[in-house]
């Protein structure tokens, strides 16, 4: 065996030993919370997303090691928003690096204008709606974000940060996954990971079908039988369901038709969805992109793209 596997196995094994011994020295290494996130919050190697995936792991595995536990609230957004989340990794990252996804934030927040109809499908805990919704209010514009998250504890978070920002007057909450066909499933996750829930009807798109632990009855929609409560036009969608996106979108075949929004959807490498995710969308007349650390559209695959899983499909 290589002397570095041999090294990484070795490290594996003791940080399982002191695990197991109930993290022995936690009284005193939880104090680096607060060092961590100030180191966080400014440097420019570590804050961001990444295609090295060794950076979100790295704070991941410093946290559990040393601090194991996080405020709930906690500001994001340079600050502009409040915001309250627990129990994801993308909880972490909110409270140490200030920013959850950025790069989507800064392409989303540069389509906004008076009027903008954006729908958040997968809210989780609603850093896109309170953004969009923020902006909105910000400029003085009308507008409506239409946040769509079927998992009760997450929905009850996402109401929080809405109403906690004042910005109730720029979203419409609805607690149903959204999918093909209408009526309920359940909604499968794991233990400690809230962002990762999707419908047992997922099947073959599943992500993680093995991992699923928690199990909980929810009401299941089609935006196509929505249609009479969106505003028209919609002018931007953002899917984030963990496999069932195939799905989704072919339940909303007829607001695309009428509509044409931009969709911003995860398609992750490796995914049994991804492929078909993207099928669907090249079908319909979509040029599909990755994007840039700026937040930028760029061709897919490129040096430029800054997360892999990110599909930006624009209409023709």
């Amino acid at each position: 065996m290589p002397v570095q596997e041999t090294a990484r196995a070795l490290a594996t094994r003791l940080l399982r030993v002191y695990a197991d011994w109930g993290h022995p020295l936690l009284p005193v290494t939880r104090h680096l919370r607060g060092p961590l996130r100030w180191l966080y919050h400014r440097s420019p190697t570590l804050r961001h997303d990444s295609r090295f995936y060794w950076r979100p792991n790295l704070l991941l595995g410093l946290h559990g090691l040393l601090v194991r536990d996080h405020p709930a609230d906690f500001p994001i957004y340079d600050g502009r928003i409040q915001f309250r989340s627990t129990g994801s990794a993308m909880s972490l990252q909110g409270y140490y690096v200030g920013e959850i996804e950025r790069h989507l934030i800064d392409f989303i927040v540069g389509q906004v204008r008076p009027g903008f109809t954006m729908l958040d499908v997968g809210a989780h805990h609603g850093v896109f709606t309170v953004v969009v919704a923020h902006e909105l209010r910000a400029h003085g514009w009308n507008g409506k974000v239409h946040s769509f998250e079927p998992d009760p504890d997450n929905h009850q978070l996402l109401a929080h940060n809405v109403t906690c920002n004042g910005l109730d007057a720029y979203v419409v909450l609805h607690r149903v996954a959204l999918s093909n066909a209408a009526g309920e499933d359940d909604l499968i996750g794991t233990e400690g990971e809230n962002s990762g829930n999707t419908l047992a009807s997922t099947g073959e798109y599943a992500v993680d079908p093995e991992g699923a632990k928690l199990t909980r009855r929810v009401k299941v929609a089609t935006l196509d039988g929505l249609l009479d409560e969106l505003p028209r036009p919609v002018h931007l969608i953002k899917m984030d369901i963990q496999g069932a996106e195939p799905m989704a979108l072919a339940g909303a075949a007829r607001l695309i038709e009428r509509d044409r929004p931009i969709i911003a959807v995860e398609a992750a490498e490796g995914w049994p969805s991804s492929e078909r995710t993207r099928a669907f969308l090249r079908e319909r007349g979509y040029r599909l992109h990755g994007l840039t650390r700026q937040g930028r559209p760029c061709a897919p695959g490129s040096a430029d793209v800054f997360v892999s899983w990110d599909c930006i499909a624009l209409p023709d």
